[in-house]
């Protein structure tokens, strides 16, 4: 008994709690892009600051462009990281057929880098409507654990 006391516990911490997490997060995230994103974004810096402007409000404790994480020769920054939850936040800006095709190499790349510092990690992905498919885009990649991939349509 006290073995699967101790094994419920341990699924609760390693994967009910970081998804709960997240999806508050996303729910945040979610409830207010859209509406709080006035004009066409230029680019993924408008939509950090857009975001930045929401988890102010909602007077979050996060760290915006941080922590630097060395992986192999190279050093990946998320663009928000929330201590609290363990979790690497990442915005991603999809403007052309070109650029959703390279958003999966990009994602794929910064996945094992950010692994080795955060439980969880959300991408969010700002789409100006190329991406026609989201349960295709997400599926393969969700795949692995406590990542999540957010769709935000313009």
């Amino acid at each position: 008994m006290a073995s699967l006391s101790a094994l419920e516990t341990y699924l609760h911490a390693k994967i009910l709690q970081p998804k709960r997490q997240v999806i508050a997060i996303q729910d945040i995230i979610r409830a207010n892009l859209r509406a709080s994103t006035f004009s066409r974004p230029e680019g993924e810096k408008d939509v950090q600051n857009t975001l930045e402007t929401i988890f102010r409000a909602r007077e979050l404790e996060y760290l915006r462009e941080g922590p630097s994480i060395r992986y192999s020769l190279k050093s990946f920054i998320p663009d928000f990281s929330f201590e609290i939850y363990n979790l690497a936040l990442e915005v991603k800006f999809c403007n052309s057929d070109q650029k959703m095709k390279s958003l999966i190499d990009e994602i794929n790349s910064d996945i094992p880098a950010y692994q080795t510092r955060f439980e969880s990690i959300l991408f969010v992905i700002y789409d100006l409507g190329y991406i026609n498919d989201e349960h295709q885009f997400r599926t393969s990649i969700e795949r692995n654990e406590n990542v999540f991939i957010q769709i935000q349509k313009h």
